[in-house]
C-alpha cells in the first residue's frame, strides 16, 4: 500500500481505519452536516469527516502543512487548510486533504507533495489530465492536483 503516513494535528490517520467519532472530535474533526454533503456530493453510504484549518504532516513529518490565518506581510500570504475523512462501513476509505486560496502557496505545496511521492516510493507519477498526477499499487491510489489555479488538492484511496 502507499502509505502516506498521513497526521492531522497530530493524529495519525490511516486508510481501513475503524470509525471512533470521539476520537476523531479530539482530533478536531467534525461530522460533514447536510450543507456540506450537498456541496461535497459524497456518495451516500460515505460518512464524512472533516476539520477546517488543522496542521497536515505525511511521509514522517517531511511534508507538513500549517494554515496561515493572519497576514504576515499582506494579505496574499494567507491561506487555508481542509482535510476530509470518508469512511465506508465503519472504515476508512478515502481522504482528501486541501491547501486552499493562495496560488503561491498551492504550488508549493502541490510540487513538494509530488516530490516526495516520487523520492518515498520510487515511483513516476501518470498524468490524469487536467493538471492531476497520480500514483497507484495494487491497494491504493494518489491523487494530487491544482484546482482553479488556487487550491491545492490531494486525495489517497483504497483500489479495490
Amino acid at each position: 500500500m502507499l502509505n502516506i503516513k498521513l497526521k492531522t494535528n497530530n493524529h495519525q490517520i490511516e486508510l481501513g481505519q475503524e470509525l471512533d467519532s470521539d476520537d476523531l472530535k479530539k482530533a478536531g474533526f467534525r461530522k460533514l452536516g447536510w450543507l456540506g454533503r450537498l456541496k461535497l456530493k459524497p456518495f451516500k453510504q460515505e460518512v464524512v469527516y472533516w476539520a477546517k484549518n488543522p496542521t497536515i504532516s505525511c511521509f514522517d513529518d517531511e511534508f507538513d502543512i500549517s494554515p496561515i490565518l493572519r497576514p504576515i506581510t499582506d494579505a496574499s500570504s494567507m491561506y487555508g487548510t481542509t482535510i476530509y475523512l470518508f469512511f465506508v462501513l465503519g472504515k476508512l476509505n478515502k481522504v482528501g486533504l486541501q491547501v486552499i486560496g493562495n496560488k503561491m502557496a498551492a504550488l508549493y505545496h502541490f510540487a513538494k507533495f509530488c516530490e516526495i511521492i516520487e523520492k518515498k516510493f520510487e515511483i513516476k507519477p501518470a498524468d490524469g489530465g487536467l493538471g492531476a498526477l497520480h500514483w497507484k499499487d495494487n491497494n491504493s491510489c494518489i491523487i494530487a492536483s491544482i484546482a482553479s489555479g488556487q487550491h491545492f488538492h490531494a486525495y489517497w484511496f483504497k483500489v479495490y
